[in-house]
């Protein structure tokens, strides 16, 4: 079945009677958009979505000196006209793609779909309104078109005769392989059965640049979403609207250079992304000296906090280098030490510091009833000893 043949009477009747098989037979295969010409180009210019900027277009006597290599402009495909496969792609349906592969997207001939296929290395691909009326006259209405546009760098060792055409002006249309990833069905229809096709009409029939291929036909399919797989230059397009717009000898003398996967730089971005990455280095490092100096602090400040309180409590600096080299907390610590000074007010309330402790034990002056604390209290000590692998130094505080 070949559905851009269909009449709008037998499309809808399809529709209606099996309209899932309708879309699969539509979007299950890759699209070539090679087919009929829908017009004549003349000379022309391209402007960037931002600014207008002129541009040459391919001059059959234009005078290249020959170093094997050849950059060239040239547009892939363009939004809002309904082309041989009665397709209108929207001016937001590249978008996708060139975000997700950007220039690994390839420039090769005739849809040869091989690894030996390309003609030239890709520098860029973007959208760009173009002045409509400098492609052909194929709307009264509209101003300007959304181009996708493809900047490549032609290689004569690629492919000799590619590159000689696209030198002598001979290479004037392009066409993209694609898949579909989003598209409606447009009919221009009173019937109730078809009123949310109708809907996508009404809404999409005033952007259509070719309007009269259109009503005379009745529907059309709008795209709203394709994945690009390739770009040819070919003989014939099914959208007119793809002319090479600008051949020049390379200025590339080297290749590109390449930092991943998908991402090419000339030596101008190349500069600019390494001051952005310096940048962003000097930036980590700012961090790092401040989260240092962030952690040193804090880390004084444990210090500092447990030595005191021990202090506060009454406890020779021993037991605060203990809690300190096991790193706990101040809070941690205070709690242990409000334990601890607790416990030996209860057990020997007329003793009120650890070095009395020490010297009423050396004495052996302690009471029997207090010597089990005692015991318990050396026996915590000496556990604390066995738990530390050794004890920081504490210089630089």
């Amino acid at each position: 079945m070949t559905i851009e043949i269909l009449s709008k009477d037998d499309l809808i009747q399809l529709k209606r009677t099996d309209k899932k098989t309708l879309f699969k037979e539509k979007s299950s295969k890759i699209k070539f958009t090679d087919g009929l010409v829908h017009g004549v180009l003349k000379p022309s210019k391209v402007g960037s979505s931002s600014k207008e900027v002129k541009s040459k277009a391919a001059d059959p006597h234009q005078s290249l000196a020959d170093k094997d290599t050849l950059d060239v402009k040239i547009v892939c495909n363009t939004a809002w006209l309904c082309d041989s496969h009665m397709d209108v792609l929207t001016d937001t349906c590249y978008d996708k793609s060139i975000s997700m592969k950007g220039i690994t997207i390839p420039h090769i001939a005739d849809h040869n779909q091989s690894s030996t296929a390309h003609v030239g290395d890709v520098t860029r691909i973007y959208t760009a309104k173009i002045a409509i009326d400098l492609l052909g006259k194929v709307s009264e209405e509209n101003k300007h078109i959304t181009a996708l546009v493809m900047e490549s760098t032609v290689r004569k060792d690629y492919n000799a005769d590619v590159y000689k055409f696209y030198k002598n002006g001979k290479i004037n249309q392009h066409s993209i392989g694609l898949k579909y990833e989003e598209l409606s069905l447009a009919i221009d229809s009173s019937d109730e059965e078809d009123k949310e096709e109708k809907a996508v009409w009404d809404e999409a029939f005033p952007n259509v640049l070719n309007k009269e291929l259109v009503k005379e036909r009745g529907y059309f399919w709008l795209v709203k979403e394709i994945d690009i797989i390739e770009n040819s230059c070919v003989l014939f397009g099914a959208n007119s609207l793809t002319p090479t717009l600008e051949v020049k000898a390379a200025t590339r003398a080297t290749p590109p250079i390449s930092t991943k996967v998908g991402i090419t730089m000339d030596l101008e971005q190349a500069l600019a992304k390494n001051l952005e990455l310096t940048s962003e280095v000097a930036a980590l490092k700012a961090d790092k000296a401040l989260s240092y100096t962030k952690g040193a602090s804090e880390e004084q400040a444990r210090v500092l906090g447990i030595l005191k309180s021990a202090e506060t409590l009454g406890l020779n600096q021993e037991v605060a280098l203990k809690r300190i080299a096991a790193k706990s907390s101040v809070e941690d610590s205070t709690s242990m030490f409000t334990d601890i000074a607790e416990a030996i007010q209860k057990a020997v309330p007329v003793i009120t510091d650890t070095a009395t402790i020490t010297s009423t034990i050396n004495k052996e002056t302690v009471p029997k009833e207090e010597e089990s604390f005692i015991k318990g209290f050396e026996t915590a000590m000496s556990s604390l000893d066995k738990a530390e692998d050794g004890r920081a130094s504490w210089g630089s505080l």
